[in-house]
């Protein structure tokens, strides 16, 4: 027991003892001789209870801003079990399913299987989906093979809409987000892509679908040996991605998203969905 410890236990036990003498009760047996053997007694048991008691624990002792009457809370970080992968989610929509199928299944155990299957999270913004008339019990029908989790997803979210919205996700670190398009579109990101070995091919993506699904490819060596062929390639390049990849998304179109090219590589602001379709057409072109 250190000393201060010590002085403050004396001190309660000299407290207690002067207590002790005054809670005696007054009656004439309890008088003369008897109130002093009382009295020591109470103070032996004080004693008794003071040595017992452990000091307390450096939790337990108040911060200096408590004992100027001030409350002093210190925040833990927060720990995580592993570090999250960037591309976790984008992967898992990658994931091909030998056999999916789904009979009058309905809409939030889809999305239990999809998170099961994935092993990532997936986050639907139902207040949204319910606003536009779709229900979580929404049956599921469909019977595919050799599919994507990204394919299944589409035409998922297709059925279930049953052209009362448009349906999207967003895969990002290790969450999938399903929402109505119109929510998705408000977050636009800017990413860039090396395509300087692709300049020498450009594609056409006439048979494309936006999802990169079906993917027909042709391509031509494009003109070489001038700045303003190169030029031209490069014009070229974007002019096919913004006509094939969720046209109402480009600015130039109406919509919000710009696509332009510096030293090597395309600068591009859009959305995550339209991001993620870009990413499959440009990595079908170098297979």
């Amino acid at each position: 027991m250190s000393d201060a410890h010590g002085r403050r236990r004396r001190r309660e036990t000299k407290v207690l003892g002067g207590q002790a003498m005054l809670l005696i009760p007054i009656h004439p047996r309890l008088q003369g001789p008897w109130r002093p053997r009382i009295s020591a007694l109470l103070v032996a048991s004080a004693l008794v209870l003071s040595a017992s008691a452990e000091p307390p624990s450096d939790a337990e002792r108040p911060t200096t801003s408590q004992r100027d009457g001030k409350s002093s809370r210190r925040a833990r970080p927060a720990t995580s079990s592993r570090p999250v992968d960037p591309l976790e989610a984008v992967r898992a929509l990658r994931i091909v399913m030998a056999q999916a199928d789904f009979e009058d299944v309905p809409f939030d155990e889809f999305v239990a299987w999809l998170s099961r299957e994935t092993k990532v999270n997936v986050v639907v913004r139902w207040k949204l989906l319910e606003r536009a008339g779709i229900e979580r019990d929404a049956p599921i029908n469909l019977s595919v093979h050799d599919s994507s989790i990204s394919a299944i997803l589409h035409a998922v979210l297709k059925q279930v809409a049953d052209d009362r919205a448009e349906l999207g996700f967003r895969a990002a670190d290790n969450i999938i987000t399903i929402s109505t398009r119109a929510d998705l579109n408000r977050l636009l990101v800017t990413a860039t892509y090396d395509v300087k070995d692709l300049l020498v091919l450009v594609p056409n993506f006439e048979s494309m679908r936006p999802d990169g699904i079906g993917l027909g490819l042709q391509q031509r060596e494009t003109l070489r040996g001038s700045v303003k062929d190169a030029d031209a390639a490069v014009m070229e390049l974007i002019e096919v991605i913004v006509m094939a990849v969720y046209p109402d998304s480009w600015k130039v179109n109406g919509g919000l998203g710009t696509i332009s090219y510096f030293r090597g590589r395309l600068v591009v602001r859009n959305t995550p969905e339209v991001h993620h379709a870009l990413r499959g057409q440009l990595r079908a072109l170098r297979n």
